[in-house]
């Protein structure tokens, strides 16, 4: 009779049954505390995992924030002392002077060969690696590169997602056509038998064009590492969602290149004489 009964009950009092039995279930001691004990490690565990993404922030932060220092240090000593190379054998300055300054640029590329390779790396892990910027050999693409014009046509002329700017790349651009620029300069040095004065000042002139080049890049590599250390830190003040408490999702799991980074190359792209509307005329 009983089993009737409960057959006639309508679904709705069924369903309301399971409610209230689940509802005591649930509120029963036992449950409650299994269930605060696992919440509470879950939201221990995603705190725990957002701190540690923010620390990650503030080392990835520190480290590109290093590198623009000693590249500056770096580079600009070897360019100003290819400049006063150059504007003393253009010159006729006298022997001292030219002493002076063959010694000066002498040092400078002896530092820059102690320190270059620990610089190309810390640019390829602190600067492009974040970026998720494609590892390429660097150093052998940039070999064959004419120092004499636009260096930079291998680069993405205009906004490309698939191939962003290379900071590595771009160092590797320095060390090649400041090399070049050293063999240029020591054919315009004189010889036992001298050279012809015309010829000398053709390729003094060729190491001025040269020197130009390399100051363009330069600034690229320094708007590129500025624009990416500026992204970084800028990382650390995004707001905090409970989603991402809940749902663990890192901050720092990428970092997005900064949407107006090709505009690094819009100078020396534009330029007339340098750029890339120079290499149509030759």
């Amino acid at each position: 009779m009983a089993n009737e009964e409960d057959k006639n009950l309508s679904p709705r009092v069924q369903a309301g049954d399971i409610w209230r039995h689940l509802y005591l279930a649930l509120s029963s001691p036992w449950v409650l505390a299994v269930l605060g004990t696992a919440l509470g490690a879950l939201f221990q565990g995603r705190s725990w995992s957002y701190q540690n993404s923010v620390q990650q922030i503030q080392a990835d932060t520190k480290n590109v924030l290093e590198i623009g220092p000693k590249l500056t240090s770096l580079i600009n000593e070897r360019y100003s002392a290819a400049q006063q190379l150059i504007k003393a054998s253009s010159d006729g300055a006298a022997e001292d002077a030219m002493k002076a300054a063959r010694g000066r640029f002498a040092a400078a590329h002896q530092e820059w060969e102690l320190r270059f390779m620990d610089l190309f790396s810390q640019l390829k892990f602190y600067v492009d690696s974040p970026f998720a910027v494609p590892e390429e050999n660097a150093l052998k693409l940039a070999a064959d590169i004419d120092c004499s014009k636009y260096t930079l046509s291998r680069l993405p002329q205009a906004p490309d997602t698939l191939r962003p700017l290379s900071a590595t790349y771009l160092v590797a651009v320095l060390n090649h056509c400041f090399a070049d620029l050293e063999d240029q300069l020591a054919r315009a040095k004189s010889g036992k038998g001298g050279i012809d004065p015309k010829l000398r000042n053709d390729w003094l002139q060729e190491a001025g064009l040269r020197l130009q080049h390399l100051w363009h890049v330069n600034y690229v590599l320094h708007c590129v590492v500025d624009g990416r250390a500026l992204q970084i830190r800028g990382a650390q003040s995004r707001p905090v969602s409970l989603g991402t408490l809940l749902l663990g999702v890192s901050p720092v799991a990428s970092y997005e290149r900064p949407s107006n980074e090709e505009s690094c190359l819009s100078d020396y792209r534009d330029d007339r004489t340098l750029g890339l509307e120079s290499l149509a005329r030759q």
